[in-house]
């Protein structure tokens, strides 16, 4: 996806989100202290841009956003036969750099 298609798709959601945490919404509909918003997407291009879309938002929250990128989940929809023990263990993207979920 191009950095503009993600600007009016996907950014639509960071701008609800970016909302959440803005009002705290999670502590009262779900009673959670904290929330890290986890994305997985089907490719290493569409993640950059939806990082770079987010950096660019300067809204205090970029922090609390997590990518991964996982091909196999690409255009034709494929369930793993083994769990993708990689989504815990190792950094997830994010725009001020990596994190490691045992880190958050």
């Amino acid at each position: 996806d191009s950095p503009r298609a993600v600007a009016n798709t996907f950014g639509k959601k960071i701008e609800g989100y970016l909302d959440v945490f803005r009002t705290k919404a999670f502590r009262d509909r779900w009673g959670l202290p904290s929330l890290m918003l986890l994305t997985v997407t089907t490719s290493m291009t569409h993640m950059a841009n939806i990082i770079d879309h987010l950096a660019k938002q300067k809204s205090g929250y970029t922090d609390r956003f997590l990518f991964k990128a996982v091909p196999l989940f690409g255009l034709s929809w494929r369930v793993p036969k083994t769990p993708l023990s990689d989504l815990l263990l190792d950094p997830w993207d994010r725009a001020n750099g990596p994190l490691l979920l045992d880190r958050a």
